[in-house]
């Protein structure tokens, strides 16, 4: 057998081995993925320009099998830069794709992870940033609170029936059927992010599949849980008052975070969901 000084060597050789194998001259260069992934996405008819933001998983002895690869999607649209993040796996340290391959060349992307960000690409066209800069001035106005600041305001598109959606909103698989309609007529007609841009808010908003994310941090130091009570009252209090006559119709959820001095999350948070109906506040509903 051999002794403990033998198996303590031999585990450092294999574990050298192991690392040498991830690292090794076998590296992609980011240029490479780009042009993977734009080989990709233009056989669905997305030709725009491919930005590797970082790579993840490779040249680690604990990696994944995996290499994961994020990325800006860039359009010109009507003169205006809009750009979308998105992720793709890898085959590690190679540039083969990980994934469904009826992703690529599909016409329908809203089943495929690898196409999030040109699904939500409709929340940079002008109407719906127009739209969260009413609802961020409506905010700004109506909820002020010490230490309590805006942080974003965002239409999404939901990928699955919500819980908050109301009966008189219609079944979830009926609006998106009429929504992929749309989503085909602009295909058709050539639009933007293969025809997922010029998405009408407002009537999606309306049928509960686009909902308005409103996200706050709580920049309070030394927060205790009675204090974040006190918050979440406070929070309820002013939302149930809330004026809501430029809002659309539709569901907003409300959700913070209580961050440190340097911005990272400590742990306490909150989500509120409300609902507009005929320019008329809905019932406010503390979900945490």
């Amino acid at each position: 057998m051999l002794d403990v000084k033998k198996k303590r060597l031999l585990f450092l050789s294999v574990s050298l081995l192991m690392l040498l194998a991830l690292s090794g001259c076998n590296k992609v260069s980011k240029s490479q993925y780009e042009q993977t992934i734009s080989g990709i996405y233009s056989q669905s008819g997305l030709e725009g320009e491919i930005a590797v933001e970082y790579v993840k998983g490779e040249g680690y002895l604990y990696a994944t099998p995996n290499t994961r690869v994020v990325f800006d999607y860039t359009e010109i649209v009507e003169g205006r830069t809009v750009t979308v993040s998105d992720t793709m796996f890898f085959e590690h340290n190679t540039d083969t794709f990980q994934g469904e391959t009826a992703a690529i060349g599909a016409e329908d992307l809203f089943e495929f992870g690898i196409y999030s960000g040109v699904i939500q690409s409709f929340a940079f066209q002008e109407e719906a940033l127009d739209f969260a800069k009413v609802i961020e001035q409506e905010l700004t106005k109506q909820i002020e609170i010490e230490d309590f600041k805006l942080k974003e305001v965002e239409p999404y598109l939901l990928t699955f029936p919500s819980v908050d959606a109301s009966e008189e909103m219609g079944s979830f698989e009926d609006n998106l059927a009429l929504y992929k309609e749309d989503v085909t007529k602009n295909q058709q007609a050539n639009r933007p992010f293969n025809g997922y841009y010029d998405i009408d808010v407002k009537k999606y908003m309306a049928c509960g599949l686009v909902i308005t994310e409103i996200t706050y941090e709580n920049h309070a130091e030394g927060s205790t849980k009675e204090s974040i009570d006190r918050l979440k009252a406070d929070i309820y209090r002013r939302l149930s008052m809330l004026e809501v006559s430029d809002f659309y119709d539709g569901i907003y959820r409300l959700s913070f975070d209580t961050v440190a001095e340097e911005s990272a999350t400590v742990g306490d948070w909150g989500v509120f969901t409300f609902h507009v109906k005929d320019k008329k506040l809905g019932a406010v509903i503390n979900e945490r």
